[in-house]
């Protein structure tokens, strides 16, 4: 069995372009998954059905540091998309991390460019994901944040909203 290491979540960095705007995570986001002690699943790609490990069996510690969320998975050899995800890391083919969350708590500005920006205060995190092809935060290690669709759809209609003021 091994052990797989990654920042799923790294604070106070812009994310790629979301759709008409950019985000960062706020350190504070992540402290609700920490003392809730939530069942966060770790899944390899965001796949569902590939399940890498999970808050409740122990087979995932997450841990923030003042880098971000820190992730450590306890793989089974015997999982085929475990041993997939050892080796497309050590090729460094899908070196990116991300994550599932529900935005609970934001704060809409324009950056210095004029680009909507998000901060995101407190959120509900679902899953921390390895061996992600493109992750939103290309800039980071093995670090990135994934929104899912519908949080995108909601983060753009309240961005129309912050816009038609």
């Amino acid at each position: 069995m091994a052990s797989y290491s990654w920042y799923p979540v790294v604070f106070s960095v812009r994310s790629t372009d979301l759709g008409g705007f950019v985000e960062v995570i706020q350190p504070r986001a992540v402290d609700r998954a920490l003392t809730e002690r939530s069942d966060v699943r770790a899944l390899y790609a965001h796949d569902i059905a590939k399940p890498l490990g999970r808050i409740a069996n122990r087979t995932l510690q997450l841990e923030k540091t003042a880098r971000g969320l820190r992730a450590t998975v306890q793989l089974d050899d015997r999982v085929s998309w475990a041993r997939d995800l050892l080796a497309l890391a050590e090729r460094a083919d899908a070196p990116g991390g991300s994550f599932g969350f529900h935005v609970l708590s934001d704060v809409w500005s324009l950056d210095r460019n004029g680009l909507p920006l998000r901060e995101v205060v407190d959120m509900r995190l679902l899953e921390v994901s390895a061996g992600v092809s493109f992750p939103a935060y290309p800039a980071t290690e093995r670090a990135s944040v994934r929104t899912s669709g519908e949080s995108i759809a909601v983060a753009q209609r309240r961005l129309r909203q912050l816009l038609s003021r």
